[in-house]
């Protein structure tokens, strides 16, 4: 897997790129990724909150994902907000 994180508009945008032996691993992959992602984003609503863009729930939710043959893209959006609380700003 190849990860990279770039500025896109005012944010940032953390890319996976990871090749998988077959396109039937791809797909499991992708449907991974795609199921943990909306049970996040569920049990952060069930408790009645928000993703907050100062932490990862905020950077977890936002996951867009594609598959192409063996390979699975995978892209979240990163808050100058998060980087931030990193930073201990």
């Amino acid at each position: 897997a190849t990860f990279a994180l770039g500025s896109q508009d005012k944010k940032f945008a953390l890319a996976a790129d990871v090749v998988c032996k077959n396109p039937e691993d791809a797909a499991v992959l992708r449907a991974q990724l795609e199921g943990i992602t909306k049970m996040l984003a569920s049990l952060i609503a069930r408790e009645q909150k928000t993703p907050s863009a100062a932490d990862l729930s905020g950077i977890l939710t936002t996951g867009q994902f594609e598959r192409v043959e063996r390979r699975v893209r995978a892209k979240w959006t990163v808050e100058q907000a998060f980087l931030d609380s990193l930073a201990g700003s």
